[in-house]
């Protein structure tokens, strides 16, 4: 076997161990980097945060265990066959992916609302758990999520299955790191802006919703099977308009909005949240141009869609006879009446 063939098998087959055991500690390591915040601003029993945290990284483990197996199970099919990815699938395909997100993202949402409600705004640089550790901690979502869809598909992909995983899952990481940036306009100490309060809940709210996105993100792959098999249209559109409608539009309205009101500096997001806007809409624009074209029959070049379909449905015509009689010297010839 030549060496350049033994390398890739060891490299494939040990790949899935550091990819999962990254991730696993990225998630206790933020766990405990904003419980730390929790329970040095609020004491108590706070520290159950961590037991949720175990209970998280147990989810992924599960998610991990089972999307191995089935690996292992497949791993000299490039594609399995149709009718065994129909039958009893309802979930979709490893459906503890999505499950672990949830519950990653149902227990992010709540401690990152409860510091940037709370806590952010007294933070300060001189302190050891300041706003650049929070922004770290925060940030650590983004490779957590790339982790986590690398050890959902290790299988061998085509071309055509790995640009389908990409286009959906690039965007993301980019997503989260702009939900980051977004919550620093909190930090007081270092905006120097004091917020409406109203204003202040949106900020917390529309990154805290960027949070939980990703997941859906999973449903998506797992409903197509990882690129296996086509995805509903109708599910591409609301995936694709949940993106412009719940991250880029709110961010660039709230933006604008401290920029040219408030004398907020401008961030380079924003230039990021235009273009995400226009490649949304340009999807959505292509969606339902493939929609109508897969509703048009056949037609000739100048009539009307399903003309062509009715006309060959038409029953055929009947050929009568019929025959005048003769008027003087003049005798018409036969002609006939379609019926």
């Amino acid at each position: 076997m030549p060496r350049r063939k033994v390398f890739y098998e060891v490299c494939d087959r040990i790949q899935p161990v550091p990819t999962r055991i990254f991730s696993l500690l990225l998630v206790l390591l933020q766990g405990a980097l904003l419980d730390a915040f929790l329970f040095l601003h609020y004491g108590g029993n706070w520290y159950w945060w961590f037991v949720a945290d175990l209970g998280t990284a147990a989810v992924f483990i599960a998610a991990f265990v089972v999307a191995g197996k089935y690996y292992k199970r497949t791993k000299h099919n490039k594609m399995e066959p149709e009718s065994h990815l129909i039958q009893g699938r309802v979930l979709g395909l490893l459906p503890l992916g999505y499950i672990a997100w949830f519950t990653y993202s149902g227990l992010m949402v709540p401690r990152v609302a409860l510091i940037f409600k709370h806590i952010a705004a007294g933070l300060d640089e001189k302190d050891i758990l300041g706003p650049n550790f929070l922004k770290t901690a925060l940030a650590l979502t983004a490779p957590i999520f790339l982790l986590m869809v690398l050890s959902q598909h290790n299988k061998r992909q085509t071309q055509e299955r790995k640009h389908y995983i990409e286009t959906l899952v690039n965007v993301v990481p980019f997503d989260i790191l702009d939900s980051v940036e977004f919550l620093e306009i909190l930090f007081v100490q270092e905006s120097r802006l004091v917020l409406p309060f109203t204003l202040e809940d949106f900020i917390i709210a529309f990154p805290c919703i960027n949070l939980i996105i990703p997941g859906f993100c999973f449903v998506v792959l797992s409903q197509s099977f990882y690129g296996e098999r086509p995805l509903s249209r109708g599910f591409q559109f609301i995936y694709t308009l949940s993106h412009i409608l719940l991250v880029n539009v709110p961010f660039l309205t709230i933006r604008m909005y401290l920029w040219h009101l408030l004398s907020q500096d401008i961030s380079v997001f924003l230039i990021k949240n235009i273009m995400m806007i226009c490649l949304g809409v340009n999807d959505l624009y292509e969606l339902c141009g493939e929609s109508d074209d897969d509703g048009v029959d056949g037609a000739g070049a100048d009539g009307e869609p399903g003309e062509a379909m009715e006309l060959q449905d038409r029953p055929p015509s009947r050929v009568v006879p019929i025959e005048d009689g003769e008027h003087g010297d003049d005798e018409e010839q036969p002609h006939t009446v379609f019926i």
